[in-house]
C-alpha cells in the first residue's frame, strides 16, 4: 500500500504538539489513497524480506508499559520473521545514522515468529530486561537496525509521536506502517483491529459518502447516538451518508434538567452536527476499540467558526438515566429540598462519567480528541439547566493529559483537568463574562488567577451553548504553574477545617 506524508505532521514543535487527521482515543489515525484523502504511511526504509524486523515502537510512553523499574520509556519491538531462531550477537540498534553500532545487542536468541522487547531509556542494561543506551524523541528520529557485517538491515523515518502512541506493521513483518493508540507491545499487531474512516472530524459544505475500512475484515458496528456499539447496533456494509442536520428537531436539549422554577426549553432549533461511534467484532467479541467522530456539515455556505468549539460525544445514559444519569434531577432529587439535591449534586469518582472530547479551534482545526472523564462541576449552579462540567484525562481512559497548549499567556502544553463553566458561576448574573474578566484584572497582580476563554460546546452533536474553557485549581495546577512536588499541596478551604487535598496541620 503506498502512502503520502500528511502536511499537518511536517515540523511540528513540541510547544504545539501534532495533531493527526484522524487522531482519537485508541484508533489507527491513518487514511488510504483510495479513500480519497490525505494520510500517511511511514514504512521502514530496509529492505522488505528481512529476516529481523523493527515490528514496532514508542517514543512516548507515559501510560502504556513500565520497565522493572516501574518507569515509563520508550521502547522497540523486534520480530523474527524467519523459519528459525537468530542469535543477536553483533546486531546493533541506533538512533542516528553516523553512529549506527550505537547499542550493542548481547548474545541471545530470538525464537522464529517471537517478538523481542528493547527498552530505549538510556540506562543501558543487559539483564531480564534489555535497555538501550538511548532514548527515542517524541519529535521524531530515524531508527535503525544493523547485522552483524555493519549493514542497515531495517531503518525507520523520523516522525513525530504523541504520547502512548506507537507505530508498527501489520500483518507483523509486514510492508504497511500504521500509527496506533493501541498499542501492542511484545504482542502481534494483528490482535487488534485497525479501521479507517474517509473522513476525519471536522467541519464541511456539503453532504458526503463515509466510507470505513475494517483492516482485519471484522464486521463493523455503528451508532449515531453517542452509545457504544454492540453486534446489535448497524452493521456497516455500504458508505454512510453524512449530510446537514441542522434543520432536524431536538432531541437532548428538551431533556430537562432542572426544576420547573429554573427550565426554559430552546427557542427554536438549536445547530447539530452528526457524531458516529463505531466498533468492531469478531465472533461475536469486541476487536477494536471505539472510534467516535463528529461531522459538522452547513450547505448554506459552510463552517464560519468565531470561538473554538468542544464537542463531547457520550452515552445518553449517562447523563439523563433516572438512576444514573449525571445531568439530571433523577433518583437522588428530594421534592422537599428542591435547591441542594438531585443527580447533579451527587461528587466523588463514581458520578464520573465516560466520554469522548474533540477540541477544534477558532478556524475549524481539531487540535486534540480522546477519551476522558466527565462530571458536573460546581456549587448552586448545579440546580440550573445548564451546567459547569470537568473534564478529567486519566490513563483508564486512554491518555493521561489533554495535550494542547489552551491558554495563550500560559507556558503549559498539557492538562490533567479542564473545565466548561457556564455562566451561572457568578451567583446567576445575566452574563458569562463576570467570572473571567475578574481574572483577567488580577492577571498582573501578585495573585493566582485562572486563564479562560469562551468556547461553543456540542453535545452529542446538539449545540449545548457557550461556556468558559477554564483551569482548575488543585494540586495538579499548582505542579505545572508553579513547579512545586503536588504531593506536598495542601488545599484548604473555607476557614481552617475543610481540607480539599492534603491536610490542615501545617496550617
Amino acid at each position: 500500500m503506498t502512502f503520502e506524508t500528511s502536511s499537518n505532521l511536517k515540523n511540528k514543535s513540541r510547544n504545539k504538539l501534532p495533531h493527526f487527521p484522524n487522531q482519537s482515543g485508541h484508533l489507527c489515525t491513518f487514511i488510504p489513497l483510495i479513500l480519497g484523502t490525505l494520510f500517511l504511511s511511514l514504512t521502514s526504509q530496509g529492505t522488505i524480506g528481512q529476516e529481523l524486523l523493527i515490528n514496532e515502537f514508542m517514543s512516548d510512553n507515559e501510560s502504556t508499559i513500565t520497565d522493572q523499574d516501574g518507569h515509563y520509556v520508550d521502547w522497540i519491538e523486534l520480530y523474527n520473521a524467519s523459519s528459525e531462531s537468530i542469535n543477536l550477537s553483533g546486531y546493533h540498534l541506533s538512533d542516528d545514522a553516523t553512529i549506527p553500532n550505537k547499542w550493542a545487542f548481547p548474545d541471545i536468541e530470538i525464537d522464529s515468529g517471537a517478538f523481542l522487547m528493547v527498552y530505549a531509556s538510556g540506562k543501558n542494561l543487559i539483564g531480564p530486561e534489555l535497555h538501550t543506551n538511548f532514548k527515542i524523541s517524541a519529535d521524531g528520529e530515524k531508527l535503525l537496525l544493523t547485522n552483524p557485517a555493519g549493514e542497515v538491515i531495517d531503518q525507520w523515518s523520523a516522525v513525530p509521536l504523541i504520547p502512548d502512541q506507537s507505530y508498527g506493521r501489520i500483518p507483523d513483518g509486514g510492508e504497511t506502517i500504521l500509527a496506533y493508540d493501541q498499542s501492542t507491545p511484545a504482542g502481534s499487531n494483528g490482535l487488534v483491529n485497525q479501521m479507517l474512516l474517509s473522513k476525519s472530524s471536522g467541519f464541511y459544505s456539503d453532504d458526503f459518502q463515509l466510507t470505513v475500512v475494517s483492516l482485519l475484515g471484522d464486521s463493523v458496528y455503528y451508532t449515531l447516538d453517542g452509545s457504544v456499539p454492540t453486534p446489535s447496533s448497524n452493521l456497516y456494509e455500504s458508505p454512510i451518508l453524512i449530510s446537514d442536520v441542522n434543520s432536524e428537531a431536538n432531541v437532548l436539549s428538551e431533556v430537562q434538567t432542572s426544576t420547573d422554577e429554573f427550565w426554559l426549553t430552546p427557542d427554536g432549533n438549536v445547530p447539530k452536527g452528526t457524531i458516529i461511534r463505531l466498533a468492531s467484532y469478531k465472533d461475536g467479541v469486541q476487536s477494536s476499540s471505539v472510534i467516535s467522530r463528529t461531522y459538522f456539515v452547513n450547505e448554506q455556505g459552510g463552517y464560519q467558526p468565531e470561538m473554538p468549539i468542544v464537542s463531547i460525544i457520550i452515552e445518553q445514559e449517562s447523563l439523563f438515566d433516572h438512576d444514573t444519569g449525571i445531568y439530571v434531577q433523577g433518583v437522588n432529587f428530594d421534592p422537599d429540598s428542591p435547591l441542594w439535591t438531585g443527580n447533579y449534586y451527587q461528587k466523588g469518582l463514581e458520578w464520573e462519567r465516560d466520554a469522548h472530547v474533540e477540541y477544534f479551534d477558532d478556524t475549524g482545526e481539531m487540535e486534540f480528541a480522546q477519551d476522558a472523564g466527565i462530571r458536573v462541576h460546581g456549587g448552586g449552579t448545579r440546580r440550573l439547566p445548564q451546567k459547569s462540567l470537568r473534564l478529567t484525562a486519566r490513563s483508564e481512559y486512554g491518555r493521561k493529559y489533554f495535550y494542547h497548549p489552551m491558554f495563550e499567556g500560559r507556558d503549559c502544553e498539557k492538562y490533567r483537568e479542564l473545565l466548561l463553566k457556564t455562566s451561572m458561576a457568578s451567583w446567576r448574573a445575566e452574563t458569562i463574562i463576570n467570572d473571567a474578566y475578574a481574572s483577567s484584572v488580577v492577571e498582573e497582580m501578585n495573585l493566582e488567577s485562572l486563564h479562560q476563554k469562551p468556547v461553543a460546546v456540542y453535545l452529542n452533536g446538539e449545540y449545548w451553548g457557550i461556556h468558559y474553557l477554564s483551569e482548575r485549581i488543585s494540586e495538579k495546577y499548582l505542579e505545572y504553574v508553579h513547579e512545586v512536588d503536588e504531593d506536598s499541596v495542601d488545599i484548604i478551604a473555607g476557614n481552617y477545617d475543610l481540607i480539599t487535598i492534603g491536610s490542615n496541620s501545617d496550617y
